[in-house]
């Protein structure tokens, strides 16, 4: 395909795939995208119109170059410029070899997608959702390096492949923008800069391509979420004052676990997790309200620099100081039990009840 397909309202574009087992090779209906090389705001592969469904596709580009990234419009864009409305849209068994970025919600307003069954190896960014007037479901994605490598297409890189380090250093398996209380359901990816990144939004209201007009965050609750070896585990620039929750999140052997930058002012809160971090577990530089409990971090440190950051029924088998809190932070450590000799820093100018 050298131009865009529209999906016309109303109708769905379905193919026949099998979903693959992570090693397996491609089978069913491959799309191959051409257009758009060089141009990431290009036109892209499939645009949706509402109430429309793209089902059961595998998405391969072949000049893709993997020792030499080379930057493409998204395969799968929700929405139409030139139609009002923009909701109901419905992907699933989706799976991106390749591609750039894999799904994207358009900049204008709309509602209620179903992002459901999507796997491969998307190198900038796996689903990238925003301008969610209406409640949005993510369910069942997995992103890693492997698919793309173990896919049986031509020039497939080898897993010492220079795409390794672009996805690490670039790539975000999910991005969450503007949303109105959407669920993040079994999310899962591996060897990528961030597997979940809650981020300002760029939607129409928001943005007007140059300037921002003002902040749009996400919020919601992501349940059974899964992030190995990645640079960072969740990473929150902001979300909005309804806050962001997440349960039953593993992260292993990434650099870094949970960390909230220094923009986030709002609130978050991690309930039944388990970390294991090279370097800090929790991270929190902002000056927001973390809320942790029945979290098992299993390696790296919690570090509270500044905001406000409560632990409750967590075990911490982390090297001492398990916990700093920094002069600017506040907190509490309640019920919580330590594998090594229980040391909190605590720097802190404000309350911080242990």
């Amino acid at each position: 395909i050298r131009l865009g397909i529209v999906i016309k309202e109303g109708t769905m574009l379905i193919g026949e795939n099998k979903i693959p087992e992570k090693g397996e090779s491609i089978q069913g209906t491959i799309i191959m995208p051409y257009g758009g090389r060089g141009n990431a705001d290009a036109e892209p592969c499939i645009t949706m119109q509402q109430m429309t469904a793209c089902r059961n596709l595998n998405f391969w580009y072949p000049e893709q170059d993997a020792d030499n990234i080379a930057p493409y419009p998204p395969t799968i864009l929700m929405g139409d410029k030139t139609q009002w409305g923009d909701q109901y849209c419905d992907v699933e068994n989706i799976v991106f070899v390749n591609s750039y970025i894999g799904f994207k919600k358009g900049a204008k307003m709309g509602g209620c997608p179903m992002v459901r069954g999507i796997y491969g190896s998307p190198l900038k960014t796996g689903v990238m959702i925003d301008s969610l007037g209406d409640v949005g479901r993510v369910e069942s994605c997995d992103f890693s390096p492997v698919y793309w490598e173990k896919s049986g297409m031509p020039n497939s890189p080898s897993e010492t492949g220079a795409h390794r380090d672009f996805m690490y250093t670039k790539g975000v398996a999910v991005q969450m923008h503007r949303n109105d209380w959407s669920y993040g359901r079994f999310l899962s990816a591996e060897g990528y800069y961030a597997g979940f990144y809650a981020l300002n939004s760029f939607n129409e209201e928001a943005w007007d391509g140059e300037n921002r007009l003002k902040d749009n965050f996400p919020n919601g609750e992501n349940y059974g979420l899964s992030y190995k070896d990645c640079y960072i585990g969740i990473e929150i620039e902001n979300t909005s004052n309804a806050g962001v929750v997440f349960t039953e999140v593993d992260i292993d052997n990434c650099e870094n676990g949970f960390v909230m930058d220094r923009t986030f002012d709002s609130k978050v809160h991690l309930n039944e997790c388990r970390i294991s971090a090279n370097e800090d577990a929790i991270l929190n530089e902002g000056n927001g309200i973390f809320m942790g409990q029945n979290i098992d971090i299993e390696k790296g440190k919690t570090e509270i620099s500044s905001g406000y950051a409560s632990l409750i029924n967590c075990n911490l088998n982390g090297t001492a100081p398990q916990i700093s809190y920094g002069k600017f932070s506040g907190g509490s450590v309640i019920g919580c039990k330590f594998k090594e000799t229980e040391t909190i820093e605590n720097n802190s100018s404000k309350e911080v009840i242990i």
